[in-house]
């Protein structure tokens, strides 16, 4: 509306595929994930400019509808979503297993994501309540490729529609 732009300088590489920003629901925030030997993620306040470096180690971190809260997926070797307040550090998982593509939904209620079938080799899309609570019936499954010496899912990164009731 103002035509005003800024500039934040991060100080973390963000040209990997692992970068990812995601606009805070109430517009006032970004949480970025990049890499300075090692994954960095950063919350930054859109009305002062300010940027915090959270102390969360993780590839893939959305910000809530509530500005207080981040959602990240973990880098443990079976991996998990937990649910983090920023003022607090109270911890929440929300799912334990391999994500992928994590997303939220415009109105930051549910999250969607890929994760290994039970079968243990194929994949799902599957979507939750945001504040925990039972994964939805698959949406879509998937095979795999193989990259290296481990096969990963024929999909991957997810977005919402903007309305939000559709992947």
């Amino acid at each position: 509306a103002t035509g005003l732009e800024r500039e934040f300088p991060f100080g973390v590489n963000l040209l990997a595929s692992y970068a990812h920003a995601d606009w805070c629901p109430q517009g006032d925030g970004v949480v970025v994930t990049g890499y300075v030997d090692g994954p960095v993620v950063l919350r930054v306040n859109v009305k002062d400019a300010s940027i915090a470096r959270l102390s969360v180690n993780s590839r893939r971190t959305l910000c809530t509808a509530n500005a207080d809260e981040i959602i990240y997926v973990t880098q443990q070797s079976q991996g998990a979503i937990v649910r983090r307040s920023l003022t607090s550090g109270r911890e929440t998982t929300l799912f334990e297993g391999e994500v992928r593509g994590l997303a939220r939904s415009m109105d930051g209620t549910r999250l969607a994501f890929v994760t290994q079938q039970p079968n243990g080799r194929d994949y799902r899309l599957v979507t939750m309540p945001a504040a925990g609570g039972e994964l939805s019936a698959p949406l879509m499954t998937s095979g795999t490729f193989q990259a290296g010496p481990r096969p990963l899912p024929r999909m991957g990164e997810i977005a919402w529609v903007p309305k939000g009731e559709r992947l």
